[in-house]
């Protein structure tokens, strides 16, 4: 009867409100995407004395990782853009929360190897 549709047909496909549920990502990881940016934006702008005052840089210098965080982000939105046509949302999104996750990691080397760096040089000179 073409009206009626079998016990196994309608078993086996799930509802669309059951699919939408099932494809949501969770609030809280979309609050924590969205917010890296402007975090990171409020992280650095308070720092730009105490870096002037590490590295010895004037302040006119300093200022410039202001500059280069906002045109990486003005390029990342290029960039991620099409590559997310191209690939699909979740797989970019997943690439770049790693790449930020590394990126941070060797971050916070840098200072580590600088001064590990900086104490055996001074070292030597001490010998």
């Amino acid at each position: 009867m073409p009206g009626l549709n079998k016990p196994e047909e309608s078993a086996a496909k799930p509802s669309p409100k059951a699919e939408a549920r099932r494809s949501r990502p969770p609030l809280a990881l979309l609050v924590l995407v969205t917010a890296t940016a402007p975090a990171a934006l409020h992280i650095l702008v308070p720092s730009l004395p105490l870096l002037a005052t590490v590295f010895d840089a004037p302040a006119a210098r300093v200022q410039l990782v202001l500059t280069l965080f906002l045109a990486g982000i003005a390029i990342g939105q290029l960039v991620y853009g099409p590559v997310s046509d191209r690939f699909g949302r979740r797989p970019v999104l997943i690439a770049g929360l790693v790449l930020f996750v590394v990126d941070t990691g060797l971050c916070g080397l840098a200072w580590t190897t600088r001064c590990r760096r900086t104490t055996e040089r001074a070292r030597r000179s001490a010998r």
